[in-house]
């Protein structure tokens, strides 16, 4: 049985590990079956990677 299924970029960016345009784009040209996904011309902000791109609080300090 063939399954056949629309995915969008945001679908595909969060569900592949929050790859870059040129790593999804390399991806559609080199896998095979690999869905077809409009990757958009303006820059997008993902909170994920936003996320991921901010340096950690350091702890408070601590008498233990």
């Amino acid at each position: 049985m063939h399954l056949s299924f629309a995915v969008d970029y945001k679908t595909a960016h969060c569900h592949l590990g929050h790859p870059s345009k040129e790593a999804l784009k390399c991806a559609r040209e080199n896998m095979t079956n690999f869905p077809e996904v409009k990757i958009p011309s303006n820059d997008p902000i993902c909170p994920g990677c936003a996320l991921e791109k901010m340096p950690n609080c350091p702890f408070p300090p601590s008498k233990y």
